[in-house]
């Protein structure tokens, strides 16, 4: 038929993008033994193609069918995800799996806060059927038990905490900043060995220590209570020197300028240009 419009000989088409592929794969027969047993069934013709690919963009479903466009799109309106008609059980197993994932990355290294995106997207970027379907995922996930913080991702419920390996060494580096709120040893001091600054870089990426400087980190409670000070020190006065801000706190310079220097980036002080002095 020249014109492309019947079927000769009394066939049936079931698949109109076949391939050569693959003919005889269980399922492939599954596919085609489906909609053989419901040929003018819509929703076995949906079920079948996403049985079999997964996902479909919802413009190209069915698109070369005698089923017209509003019709397909209302009979797989629960089964749409984004721009997307999905396979709600392999859907369902891509999520689970997506979850078990980031729950894998807590439960071998409790003390990392969150999983990288682009690990995950590492872990199933086979079983997607488009690139851009994994930012659907994500969200996905978003919904339900997780958290997107910036390319990472974690469990609502993870809370960061030192493995068992490195709660020795936890213990005497916090124990050393705490000695001294306001005049913490020098970072080579604070972790001279690989465990001591697996767990210094611990407390920073958690957020319970804040790095001054290169040479300096300060426990973040000591850092809000410093912080207070200072400000209460030049309301009272209306300004104060660096030198008078460090006998105030009984700290030393290496502590005392890299803090002004930061509560200055933070817009909490404000460093007059002509002489140094700090001004709330």
């Amino acid at each position: 038929d020249a014109s492309e419009q019947t079927t000769l000989a009394g066939g049936m088409v079931l698949d109109p993008d076949a391939s050569r592929r693959n003919v005889r794969s269980p399922a492939r027969l599954e596919f085609l033994r489906a909609r053989a047993d419901a040929a003018q069934s819509l929703e076995a013709f949906i079920s079948s193609e996403l049985a079999y690919k997964h996902a479909v963009p919802l413009g190209k479903l069915l698109l070369k069918s005698h089923w017209g466009a509003k019709e397909v799109a209302a009979a797989v309106k629960n089964r749409a995800v984004g721009n997307w008609a999905i396979d709600p059980g392999w859907w369902s197993s891509l999520r689970d799996k997506a979850a078990q994932r980031v729950k894998e990355e807590h439960k071998a290294h409790p003390q990392r806060p969150r999983l990288a995106l682009n690990d995950l997207r590492t872990a199933i970027e086979r079983e997607l059927p488009d690139k851009a379907f994994f930012d659907l995922l994500v969200s996905e996930l978003c919904r339900a038990d997780c958290v997107q913080v910036g390319t990472a991702i974690r469990h609502k419920q993870h809370r960061p905490a030192l493995p068992a390996n490195l709660q020795a060494a936890g213990a005497r580096v916090r124990t050393a900043l705490s000695a001294k709120p306001f005049e913490p040893p020098p970072r080579k001091e604070l972790a001279p060995d690989a465990a001591s600054q697996n767990v210094l870089r611990f407390l920073i990426q958690t957020g319970e220590a804040i790095e001054l400087s290169e040479d300096t980190v300060m426990l973040a409670d000591n850092f809000a209570n410093a912080t207070e000070h200072i400000k209460k020190f030049i309301r009272e006065r209306g300004k104060a020197t660096a030198s008078e801000l460090r006998q105030h706190l009984n700290t030393n310079r290496r502590v005392i300028i890299p803090l002004l220097e930061k509560l200055d980036k933070a817009g909490s002080t404000l460093r007059q240009a002509d002489f140094p002095v700090l001004k709330v």
